[in-house]
């Protein structure tokens, strides 16, 4: 049985919990690839038995890149795949999300997901779920890893009825996590307000492009051109994550972050810290901070990052 781990993630997060399910599935069954989603052929899909895919949530949602992959399965009909994904404080809707598209195109086995540690602009540091994903964590989802391809082995060999094994249904017709964090946003209407409601900016004269080219190689809907005139930062199908503002080396690509960040300052004690607290007493989150850490009360990422690039490519 072949079996491949295909995983989006610009942080880390999501490519270390990949990284632990390879490990996990080639100590169960042999073997099992790897590969980054940008660039990667869906078709080569076919050749695998079993296929997980994972992100990390995007505004309690899978990323729109990962849906539109999805969207492009053909020929899986006979195949299996799992889903995965990190988080901060809220998992959100991901897998419904997953499972939408996933439906009549292939079993879907399981899912799981794992907090990460966020390094969004606006949100405050320390954060809740800093230190994840920590060797606890990995050493989970190896296990995890190794227990979906066994699964994916009885279903390909007819010991597991298909039917029995998908839970592409309970995701779909189950009932949908919905985003909490409403606010009506300054100057606009009723809805989330969050990164998408930052634009950013572009300094020409910081910029060294074509000598630096790192923010048109990392985004991940390939939505900037520097060749242009004027100059597309947030072009069509851009995902608002902030990630080139993070990794700009010169400081070009620049947003004001101290409205989002000071709206967060309130929504964590109120909405966070009420999530994570339950989440604690469930017994689905291990604190790897002080559980005492006021977290509202520190800076926020992008003021204890001030000096770009933010993060480093390769340093996450």
């Amino acid at each position: 049985m072949k079996s491949i781990v295909v995983y989006f993630s610009q942080t880390g997060n999501t490519r270390k919990v990949a990284q632990a399910l390879q490990e996990g599935i080639k100590k169960a069954t042999g073997n099992c690839d790897i590969a980054p989603m940008k660039g990667f052929n869906p078709n080569e899909l076919r050749a695998y038995d079993v296929i997980g895919l994972g992100c990390p949530v995007y505004d309690w949602d899978a990323p729109k890149p990962v849906k539109a992959f999805i969207d492009t399965w053909r020929g899986l009909e006979d195949k299996q795949a799992f889903f995965f994904a990190s988080h901060g404080p809220y998992r959100g809707g991901v897998f419904t999300d997953l499972a939408q598209r996933a439906v009549n195109r292939i079993t879907v086995l399981g899912y799981r997901s794992w907090y990460g540690e966020v390094r969004m602009q606006h949100v405050p540091k320390p954060y809740f779920t800093d230190g994840h994903p920590d060797e606890q964590d990995l050493a989970e989802a190896g296990q995890w890893g190794a227990d979906m391809a066994q699964l994916g082995q009885k279903v390909a060999s007819g010991q597991l009825p298909r039917s029995e094994a998908d839970v592409c249904p309970e995701l779909v017709w189950g009932k949908r996590r919905v985003n909490p964090g409403y606010q009506k946003v300054p100057g606009g209407a009723d809805r989330v307000f969050g990164l998408h409601d930052v634009p950013l900016t572009y300094d020409r004269q910081k910029c060294t492009y074509p000598k630096c080219h790192i923010c048109i190689d990392n985004c991940p809907v390939d939505c900037i051109n520097l060749e242009t005139e004027p100059q597309v930062i947030q072009g069509k199908g851009c995902l608002d994550c902030g990630f080139c503002e993070k990794i700009c080396p010169t400081g070009a690509i620049d947003a004001d972050w101290a409205p989002l960040a000071q709206f967060w300052r309130g929504f964590v004690p109120t909405n966070v810290r009420l999530s994570i607290d339950n989440a604690t007493r469930r017994g689905h989150f291990r604190w790897l901070i002080p559980q005492s850490t006021p977290v509202e009360d520190g800076p926020p990422f992008y003021v204890l990052h001030s000096r770009r690039p933010r993060i480093k490519i390769g340093q996450v």
